[in-house]
């Protein structure tokens, strides 16, 4: 009996080492995602690269209210977020799908693995562009006090979503 504790006491230890290494592992690819977010808003702040974008998009200046043209922002967020999609995809498939496997976390196939990945981007795009028009028409009917209507509308937001979230 004393032998077989000393068994289970081992066995906890080396599963507490995997565990610490996956951490590590994750945190260490969380950092380079974030990296790679940081590289992708310095490119568009500091290379015109933003500038660029808008000047194309400029032909979808409708505005529905003076200085809220919401097809450019529409088009703007989907092509930066779809870029950003692209560039990190080898990070999200490795940190997602095989770095899982490896450790024995995940038994899912690529193709649920893609089907949740699609769908993840999916209400992605649509709760961004969503909170991000918002943000934009508040910014054009009440410069000065945008931030205070979309504070709230980011509590009540993040209230709803607390409480659907377990049930989803």
């Amino acid at each position: 009996m004393d032998t077989h504790t000393t068994q289970q006491v081992e066995l906890n230890q080396e599963r507490q080492q995997k565990a610490r290494e996956y951490a590590r592992t994750r945190r260490r690819l969380s950092l380079v995602d974030l990296g790679i977010g940081v590289v992708g808003v310095c490119l568009l702040l500091f290379t015109g690269l933003a500038g660029w974008l808008r000047d194309i998009l400029h032909p979808l200046s409708w505005q529905p209210v003076a200085g809220w043209f919401p097809l450019q922002v529409l088009f703007f967020f989907l092509i930066v977020m779809l870029a950003y999609q692209v560039v990190s995809a080898p990070l999200a498939y490795y940190s997602g799908f095989v770095l899982p496997h490896r450790y024995g976390l995940s038994v899912m196939s690529i193709k649920s693995w893609l089907r949740d990945v699609f769908v993840g981007l999916g209400l992605e795009l649509v709760l961004g562009i969503v909170l991000l028009e918002i943000i934009y028409f508040l910014l054009a009917v009440q410069p000065l006090t945008w931030w205070l209507w979309v504070a709230i509308a980011l509590l009540f937001f993040s209230v709803i979503m607390a409480n659907l979230a377990p049930v989803l």
